[in-house]
Parts: structure tokens; C-alpha cells; sequence
């Protein structure tokens, strides 16, 4: 017997239910679910909001909606949204593409043990000319120290 795609999604989300657990949520109520944990300063919650938003598949895309959550959890010092908000930067995903800003989320990300964070800044290191080079090293100057 052959399962259409949409048939096994159902039986995915239904299965849980037939078990005991909780079963899908639909995505607006998760969505409100989470935003009231972010809401309360839950940085986890914050970057599941976002890469709910960024790779949106059942509600409206929206870069600018995902960066906005993940910034806020990158501030909180969540190594992940750091790493995430760097490569944001680098990229204008929702933000504007600024070099020496998504060094500085990398190079934070680093510090909080995020290894990707490390390959990160060298690649965007040898992409930099020399004066968002200078601009980002004078900023990490600014930064907490660390072995990054």
C-alpha cells in the first residue's frame, strides 16, 4: 500500500495522540506559545521563533521577522543566534548586509564556545578590505576578551 505524502504527515501528527502525547500544533498557536516563553526572556524559544520565521514553510516567510527574534536571543548571549545573526549580517538576510557587524556576532559566538563561529571569521576576514578589517578588530576591542 502506497502513502500519499500528505496521508503520512497526517498520520505523523496523529500518532502522537493515538499514544498519549501531545499531537501537532498548528503553527500560529506554537508560534504564540513560543513568543510567550521569549517573551519572558527564553533566548531558546527566540531562535526557534526565528528559524520558524526563516525557513517558513506553513506560515509567511519573513527574513526581517526571523532576524528581529534572533538578534534579540543573540543579545541574551545564545552562542547559536550569535553565529546565526553574524551569517545574517553577511548576507542581508533581514538586516542590512554589514561585514563588520556580522564579525562582531561571530567573533561573540566564538567566545561562547560556537565553534562554526571560528571558520566563520576567517572566511569573512579574507572577504574584508582592509578598512572593515581595521573597523572590526577596533570593535573587538570593544568586546569581552576572550580565546576565540
Amino acid at each position: 500500500m502506497r502513502f500519499s505524502l500528505k496521508r503520512t504527515l497526517l498520520l505523523a501528527c496523529m500518532l502522537p495522540l493515538v499514544l498519549g502525547a501531545a499531537g501537532c500544533e498548528t503553527t500560529d498557536e506554537h508560534i504564540a506559545a513560543l513568543k510567550v516563553k521569549a517573551e519572558k526572556g527564553d533566548a531558546d524559544a527566540m531562535v526557534e521563533i526565528a528559524e520558524t520565521y526563516y525557513g517558513a514553510k506553513m506560515i509567511q516567510q519573513s527574513d526581517a521577522e526571523g532576524a528581529k527574534w534572533m538578534k534579540m536571543a543573540a543579545e541574551r548571549g545564545n552562542a547559536k543566534a550569535q553565529y546565526t545573526i553574524g551569517i545574517a549580517f553577511s548576507r542581508g538576510l533581514g538586516v542590512p548586509l554589514d561585514i563588520v557587524e556580522a564579525h562582531k556576532w561571530e567573533y561573540l559566538a566564538a567566545c561562547n564556545g560556537y565553534s562554526p563561529a571560528k571558520e566563520s571569521i576567517r572566511d569573512f576576514e579574507s572577504k574584508m578590505s582592509s578598512k572593515e578589517l581595521q573597523q572590526a578588530k577596533n570593535l573587538e576591542k570593544e568586546l569581552p576578551n576572550c580565546s576565540g
